[in-house]
């Protein structure tokens, strides 16, 4: 038995409330539902129209073989990740910036993102790397 659906402002729901099979249906059987309306909906559209969202896996299954084709050369972090690598503050690696030191960076326009690369993050470390020496020895 179907229920007439609740009308917000005068708006009928976008999708079915309930369905004559099966009242309560599962999560998954929600998505599958909905996943496929969406492409009944995607084949119906005009052929100019812009094309619509894409639905991505929130995490990418890659074996290893092909993980070089999903890693970039010289892959970039922000502010936090230079932090984070470089073992300081965010706030210290602000004040370098601001101050002409630490570490190469990308600007992107001014007032823009600001990216280091790892590879410059790494050379920044290996330069300011301290050997001790004992006393006496030269």
């Amino acid at each position: 038995m179907s229920s007439t659906p609740y009308l917000r402002n005068g708006i009928p729901p976008s999708r079915p409330t309930s369905t004559a099979s099966n009242p309560n249906p599962s999560i998954a059987e929600q998505g599958a539902r909905f996943l496929a309306d969406r492409a009944a909906n995607r084949q119906q559209a005009p052929a100019n129209a812009l094309p619509g969202r894409t639905l991505l896996p929130r995490h990418l299954l890659v074996e290893p073989a092909d993980l070089e084709r999903y890693l970039a050369d010289d892959p970039v972090v922000g502010t936090r990740g230079a932090a984070i690598i470089l073992g300081v503050s965010i706030d210290q690696v602000k004040k370098w910036r601001q101050r002409g030191q630490g570490p190469e960076y990308y600007q992107f326009e001014e007032g823009g993102p600001i990216r280091y690369s790892i590879n410059a993050l790494n050379r920044y470390k290996a330069a300011h790397l301290v050997i001790p020496r004992k006393k006496g020895r030269k």
